[in-house]
């Protein structure tokens, strides 16, 4: 003890601290706070710094042995791949493949046979993603999903939800369809994704239905569903927009759907809702035929540029440049001199973008502008010149 006490004032006599200039040894401490103090204080001191070296140790240990832990997990990964690629290469039968699992992969291992085959099953198509979706079914994992999505955490049940459509599960359509009654958010993205995927009439209608009928729903990641699978859902379209007439709001969001798509044949449809009475369906309308690039809408946009509202004429006015209307130079020119800006603006880039014509009515009808108008078009025009540049780098 006595020698502990030693080492104690012999650390006292090394601890400085900088006082005005002078440097002031701290084993003068015990006279004013006593020696009983200073000891304690330096006791807790060397215990925090022990403490400190043993935690920087143990986080060095526990780094160490989850290393090796990964390594080990990826070796029988690695083995288990193989096992998975004499599958696919032999094209063997659901009850053949399972023996060879049975012989092959240890209990304790299933989990990572699961993973694999998830792995696998996200970059393979037809047949070889069918065997794999029979032996993923008669191993037990799919029944395993379909328990967690009946009963599990939002959580653990998005997760099943995003294993079985991998795995083209379709099966799982009834379940997966019960569930979204009562999904939101993840769940329900991961729930549609899934029937999406095992793309099975009943699979692609539940989907369909509820895109028009669901109170409430996330537009982007509809569309990540539906972009997915866009020739399919093209045949939807008329039967989404006759079931949304009624809400604004959710036809809105069809059309953004039916844009997004490129569907040509929806063009007749955008082409009705041209006429529609509200300014927002009549501005997506002309916005999606814009993005889908028929010619043939030209004729019925070009009327839309005398709309009463500058927003529907704004977005008119963008299509026609997108579509290359040549017909619409002559109304393109006139809306230049149009009460909005925007419209104005609009016009002008896309007469900048019919060639030779539309370059020359665009400088004619530019003169009708006042000095601010005019520099603010010439400034939109540059930019619209360097994001449309297809020049290659490095060209003349």
């Amino acid at each position: 003890m006595k020698a502990f006490y030693w080492k104690c004032e012999w650390i006292e006599d090394l601890f400085v601290a900088k006082r005005g200039g002078f440097l002031v040894v701290f084993s003068t401490l015990p006279a004013t706070y006593g020696e009983g103090a200073v000891r304690a204080v330096t006791l807790a001191v060397i215990s925090i710094f022990a403490l400190t070296l043993l935690l920087f140790f143990g986080l060095i240990l526990l780094r160490f042995i989850g290393t090796r832990r990964e390594k080990t997990i990826e070796k029988r990964k690695e083995r288990i791949r193989t096992l998975v690629y004499e599958l696919i290469a032999e094209e063997q039968f659901q009850d053949r493949a399972l023996e060879m699992f049975s012989k092959n992969i240890a209990r304790n291992d299933l989990k990572h046979l699961r993973s694999v085959l998830l792995e696998n099953a996200r970059v393979l198509k037809g047949k070889e993603r069918e065997i794999l979706s029979s032996v993923y079914d008669g191993l037990g994992f799919a029944d395993e999903d379909l328990r967690i999505l009946k009963r599990g955490s939002r959580l653990k049940r998005a997760e099943a939800a995003v294993r079985l459509g991998t795995m083209r599960i379709s099966r799982a359509t009834s379940y997966l369809i019960d569930t979204l009654s009562d999904a939101s958010g993840e769940l329900e993205f991961c729930c549609l994704n899934a029937l999406s995927k095992i793309g099975t009439p009943k699979a692609l209608n539940a989907v369909a239905d509820y895109i028009v009928s669901a109170s409430k729903i996330e537009s982007i990641r509809v569309a990540e569903v539906v972009l997915e699978k866009r020739e399919e859902f093209s045949i939807y379209v008329r039967k989404w927009i006759d079931q949304t007439a009624a809400n604004p709001e959710r036809l809105g969001l069809v059309i953004d759907l039916v844009g997004a798509m490129r569907d040509a044949n929806s063009v007749p449809v955008l082409i009705s809702l041209l006429e529609h009475s509200d300014e927002t369906i009549r501005s997506k309308a002309a916005f999606a035929l814009g993005i889908i690039g028929d010619y043939h809408a030209c004729s019925s946009l070009q009327r839309l540029l005398n709309d009463a509202s500058a927003r529907v004429r704004a977005v008119t006015a963008e299509a026609l440049g997108r579509l290359q209307c040549e017909d619409a130079i002559g109304a393109l020119g006139r809306a230049i001199g149009d009460s909005s800006l925007s419209v104005k603006m609009n016009a002008a880039i896309a007469l900048s973008r019919l060639g030779e014509r539309g370059s020359a009515v665009l400088e004619k009808s530019l003169k009708v502008l006042d000095a601010s108008e005019r520099s603010i078009a010439a400034e939109v025009l540059e930019r619209d010149e360097i994001l449309h540049d297809e020049r290659p780098l490095g060209g003349d």
